[in-house]
């Protein structure tokens, strides 16, 4: 029997098939449904970051936690109760995974919900209970306008003599579309504010770390107050390397104590290689994990995985690639792409140099590469070359084939 949330709003009970914990259900919910316009700060924020979710390939385990997360967190809104798990996230996973596209995703889920304090400054500030609701109202007049201005054009082609009868039987609905609607500056308005903000902020080692001792706590410091709602801490394992370095020290004794006291100011999320991070970091700051909450795992991808990331990468270029058999081809030469999606992108980059090799006179006179054919020669000299570039591999994981 499917489970449903109930949701009071204001007198009336409306209620949500949560049918399972799979990432569709959930977009199909928010799109459809209708029911989180008071609970959502940014319904289409939320859309859009839902959606790129579920365009990254694989993650089928984090894929699902993430619905998990937003129900939860959706359901302290509701009850109206203090989120007792702060945000702060650890990523673990090998390189060219996605693990920055993830945390950018993520952090864009937990804006669109109205966590952190960057929408206290936005244009429309306001206390108002009923601000939420407005502000998801934008999309729907952007579409409403889009949609008009299409019906005015259609309308106008028919000739003035046209407009009046079609006014007569049409009335209001018809001096709507021709009205010339003034919210639309102000859309643009919310849109270009919505753009201009950074989310998260991504750092490194190297933009915490200061050049004398004694300096690096004071840096750290000015790095996670001046954070407007996640900061993203790339290679977080760097920060400390190892007995003697007084620097990372000094950074971890900060962001520890800065989750201790202000954690609610703005949501952490570590990145990098488990292992590294397990076995450096975490055993120098022994406090430090505590303050993590959710942690993610994005593995490897399988050969088949991988064949999916290769041809979204060339999906933009429209190159034929009909005489490869591109799974078959990742599947037996995954132990070349020890970076996943990041060694792809570096195949894809070795097509793109022989044929510009062969062809860059076609394109000093068009400004295109005009060969899009990519025939068995072209791709294994460009995989000869690859391989050349990366230098000796590792043992493959089996784990990771199909």
């Amino acid at each position: 029997m499917r489970s449903k949330i109930r949701i009071l709003k204001r007198f009336e009970v409306m209620d949500v098939k949560e049918t399972s914990n799979k990432l569709e259900d959930l977009i199909y919910d928010v799109k459809y449904s209708g029911l989180f316009g008071q609970y959502i700060f940014d319904i289409k924020l939320l859309e859009v970051s839902l959606e790129k979710l579920n365009s990254m390939v694989g993650a089928k385990k984090i894929k699902e936690s993430v619905v998990k997360q937003i129900k939860y967190i959706l359901m302290t809104k509701i009850e109206g109760r203090a989120n007792e798990f702060p945000l702060h996230t650890i990523l673990y996973g090998p390189p060219g995974v996605g693990k920055t596209t993830f945390g950018t995703i993520l952090s864009n889920i937990w804006k669109s919900i109205g966590l952190g304090k960057l929408y206290t400054q936005t244009p429309l500030d306001s206390d108002s209970p009923n601000l939420t609701y407005m502000k998801n109202l934008i999309p729907k007049i952007s579409g409403f306008i889009a949609s008009t201005s299409e019906v005015r054009t259609s309308v106008m082609k028919l000739g003035k003599e046209s407009v009046h009868p079609l006014k007569l039987i049409y009335g209001l609905e018809l001096d709507i579309i021709f009205a010339q609607i003034e919210l639309e500056e102000y859309i643009i308005e919310i849109e270009e504010f919505r753009k201009s903000q950074e989310c998260p902020k991504i750092v490194s080692r190297s933009d915490l770390v200061a050049e004398y001792t004694g300096q690096s706590g004071p840096k750290t410091r000015n790095v996670l107050q001046s954070a407007s709602d996640v900061l993203f801490i790339d290679e977080a394992y760097s920060l400390y390397n190892g007995r003697g370095d007084n620097f990372g020290e000094e950074v971890l004794v900060e962001i520890n104590r800065f989750m201790s006291e202000s954690k609610d100011k703005c949501i952490l999320i570590f990145s990098g290689y488990r292992d590294k991070m397990e076995e450096g970091i975490f055993k120098a700051q022994p406090g430090l994990k505590r303050r993590f909450s959710w942690i993610f795992e994005l593995d490897g991808y399988t050969g088949k995985e991988l064949s999916e990331i290769f041809i979204l990468q060339t999906k933009g270029k429209l190159w034929d690639l009909g005489e490869i058999d591109i799974v078959t081809f990742f599947v037996n030469n995954l132990k070349y792409f020890e970076r996943y999606g990041g060694d792809t992108l570096r195949l894809v980059f070795q097509i793109e140099l022989l044929l510009l090799s062969t062809d860059f006179g076609d394109f000093l006179t068009s400004n295109q590469i005009k060969n899009k054919f990519i025939g068995k020669e072209i791709f294994s000299n460009a995989f000869k070359i690859y391989k050349e570039n990366i230098g000796p591999v590792k043992s493959p994981n089996l784990n990771y084939y199909i």
